[in-house]
This record gives structure tokens, sequence and C-alpha cells, in this order.
């Protein structure tokens, strides 16, 4: 614009020396111009005027295109397309920042829940082992019982008869070896036919717990021997509350019965009734299918199955850190609780993670329920986790969007470069049409004046 306005004034400044240069040649010469000198003068004076508009109006053009697309429409144009940017570049942070808050959010929650699941999973497994196990340790306690009933197996494979001293002898000096299981009892089986024959052979009658002689019954189960002192030899074990289930169950499917769990004092705990079917063979089978297999007494013993498990469990668990409890379920109305860890902590929840089936006969049934003496907790865990995770992410998209940026920049720096290039072409050619006016006016100047002053002078 200043170059145009120098231009604008330069051709005003020639078109008055001119009229100067003719007031001057007509003040030199002394003589006034006629009419007709005037009138072409003044006809030339258009004509310049004219080819001055003329040179000027390509060379305005194009200065006035350059800068409006160059330098105003364009600064324009970058302005709206920074502010365009410039909402993309908030929008894209804030699409980052949500993405980056929701991945951080659910890596906490799946990490959570994982860690979670997998302490659970290793309670359950662990627990699992621990139900096995307690089945294995009750076998290893009962072994000196099932020795007794070989023993007497062995006896009857003989067609021997063996006498309660026998029985005292062998119990007896084995006690040390069976310190879980006491009060070993042996009750022969007697049948309606064989009543009679059995008791001219002991020499009493059988009888019931309230020592009257038991009444006519197919089968009978007089005590042939027992450890507890206060258990009377001759009465009918089919009549004592506490036995008659397990003998009757032992007798009837020919295999281990269990009792249910009865205050152990002695050891502040639970103790439970084993009982054993006696045959002539090691083989028992089914007591109908061959005489051979005839069931000729059942063996009883008292099991401390608390200490069992207690000892058990403080070598497999000995910090604590499960507490485990074991239920007789058998009555799932009556739940007993056989054992349980001691906590080392007071607030201890009633929900349990785990709750296992523990098979320890086949005619009760017990339940392992276990859980973490603490609360389970691996928010502390989740959280250093999804904070490395986010932070990645975090990373990622900060080092995305500054690539973004980095092109933007890029691709306006190369505009601009262009821009430049263009505005620097646009000055070039101002230059050039600048020159060629000036050459052309004054050109032109000189070859008017000279036949103007001819005129003039004439």
């Amino acid at each position: 614009m200043e170059t145009m306005g120098s231009d604008e004034r330069k051709g005003d400044q020639d078109e008055h020396d001119t009229e100067a240069s003719g007031r001057v040649i007509v003040e030199e010469g002394g003589t006034v111009p006629s009419q007709d000198t005037r009138a072409r003068t003044g006809s030339l004076r258009k004509l310049v005027s004219s080819i001055s508009k003329l040179a000027r109006r390509p060379t305005r053009a194009a200065h006035d295109f350059f800068t409006k697309v160059a330098l105003g429409g364009d600064t324009k144009m970058m302005d709206a397309g920074e502010q365009k940017s410039g909402r993309q570049t908030v929008a894209m942070w804030l699409g980052s920042l949500c993405v980056s808050g929701g991945i951080i959010v659910a890596t906490f929650f799946i990490i959570y829940h994982a860690m979670k699941q997998q302490k659970l999973s290793s309670l359950k497994r662990r627990c699992s082992t621990w139900g096995e196990n307690m089945r294995y340790k009750l076998w290893q306690a009962t072994v000196m019982a099932r020795m007794v009933v070989d023993l007497i197996a062995l006896f009857r494979l003989r067609e021997d008869l063996i006498t309660a001293q026998d029985l005292a002898d062998f119990t007896g000096t084995s006690e040390w070896t069976r310190p879980y299981v006491e009060n070993i009892e042996y009750g022969e089986i007697v049948t309606a036919e064989q009543r009679e024959a059995y008791e001219y052979r002991i020499g009493r009658r059988i009888f019931d717990t309230d020592g009257k002689p038991s009444p006519e019954a197919d089968v009978y189960c007089p005590i042939f021997f027992s450890e507890d002192r206060s258990v009377t030899t001759g009465v009918n074990a089919f009549s004592v509350p506490q036995a008659t289930v397990i003998y009757r169950l032992a007798y009837l499917h020919g295999e281990e019965a269990m009792s249910g769990p009865f205050p152990d004092i002695a050891n502040n705990g639970y103790q439970v009734s084993i009982a054993y079917p006696v045959y002539k063979d090691e083989d028992p089978g089914s007591q109908t299918s061959d005489t051979n297999k005839t069931c000729y007494g059942i063996l009883s013993a008292r099991m401390k199955i608390t200490t069992i498990i207690s000892y058990y469990l403080k070598d497999a668990n000995p910090a604590s850190q499960v507490i485990a409890r074991l239920y007789d379920v058998t009555d799932r109305n009556a739940a007993k609780l056989i054992y349980e860890t001691q906590p080392p902590y007071s607030d201890t929840p009633e929900k349990y993670d785990y709750s296992g089936a523990v098979h320890l006969n086949r005619f009760r049934r017990h339940e392992l329920r276990c859980r973490y003496a603490v609360k389970i907790d691996v928010q502390r865990e989740a959280i250093i986790w999804a904070s490395v995770v986010g932070g990645a992410v975090i990373c990622v998209s900060i080092f995305m969007l500054l690539s973004n940026r980095m092109d933007v920049a890029n691709k306006r720096l190369d505009v601009m470069k262009q821009r430049k290039e263009g505005i620097e072409k646009a000055n070039l050619a101002l230059e050039v049409a600048n020159k060629a006016k000036d050459t052309f006016m004054g050109t032109m100047s000189h070859e008017l004046r000279t036949p103007m002053n001819g005129i003039m002078g004439g």
C-alpha cells in the first residue's frame, strides 16, 4: 500500500511538473498560446493522463491481489485455522484424559478382581488339600484299631476263639502307639438261634442297659471286651443309645461307620466313635452272599477328632493366616462345630471365602469352611499396577498429541514458507512493474516535452 501511494504521488508530481513546465515555457517565451494550441495541449494532457492511468492499473491490481491473498485474506484464514486447531487440541486432550482415566479405572478393577480371585483360588486349593489330608490323618490314627480287627479276623479264620484276655493284652501293649484312639470295645454278633448257646457259653444272659434281659430280636451284639472299666460285658450294644446307630450301620453295610461328635472334656474338644465289622477274611463283601463272609462281631473305639485335626492344621497353617472350621453337617438344620482355628484378631467376620465337603466317612457329612484371618484387601497392589498402566497410557497419549502438534506445526511452517515465497514474488513483480512504469513515464515525459516545447516555442 505504501508503494502504491508513492507511485500515485509520483505520477501526480509528474503531471504537476508538466503543467509547471508549460507555464514556465509560456512565461519565458513571452507569448500567449493561441486557442488551437491550448486545445491541442489539453488533448495531449488527457492522453498522457490516460496512458498514465493505464500504466498504473495493472500494477495496482496486482498489488491488491497479492496483498489480499498473501496478507489480508490468508491471515484471516490462518486465524480461523488456529482457532479450529486449538479447539481440536483441547478436545483431543480432554478425550485422552477421559480415555486414560477410563483405562486406569478399568485396570484397577480388573487387577483388583484378578488378584482377589487369585487369593480365593489359592485358599480353595489350600483348604481342599487340607480336607484330603484330614481323611488321611484320621486313617493313620485308626491303624491300631484296624489291627485289632485283623487280629480277631485271624483268630476267626483259624476257628479259634479269642478271649477277652487276649484282647486286653494286645490293646494294653499297643496303647502307646495310638494316642488319639481309646476305649476299644468288641461285641460279638449273636443271632436269635445262637443266643441260648452263647449265653450258656459265657455263663450269663444278654441284657440291655437297664439290666434286664434283652427282648427277643433277630440279632444281638453283646459286649465281649471293653477297655472302659465302666462298661459291663454282656450288655447288648444294640440297646446302647450312643452305639446303636454306628453298630447297626457297620453290621448292615459291612464297612466302617462313624458317629456324630460328642464332647471330649479331657481335651476340651470333640471325639467320635468309629465301628468296624469283623469278618473271617479280609474281604468281607456282603454278609448274605457267602457264609464264609459272615460278620462275627463289631469293634468300636473312640477317636479324638478335634485333637487330630488341631495338630495337623497347626503344622499346615502355623501362622493362622487362614481361619478353618470343621462342621458335621449330617443334619443341615443342626450343624455341629468340631474344630475351629483360633483367630489371631478379634474382628473376625462370619462370611467364609471357601466351603467344601470333607469325606471322612460314608455315613457322615463334614464340611470345611475357611476364610482369611484378615479381610482380603488387594487395593494397594491394584492401585500400584493401575497407576503404572495409567502412567504408561498417559505418556503414550502425550507422545501422540505432541507428535500430532509437531506435524501440524510443520505443515503450517510449510504453508508460511509458501506464502512468504508468494509475497516475495509479488514484491518482485511490483518492483519490476514500478521500474517499468518509471521508465515509461520518464520516456513519455521526455518525448512529450520536446514537441510541446516546440509547439509552445513556435
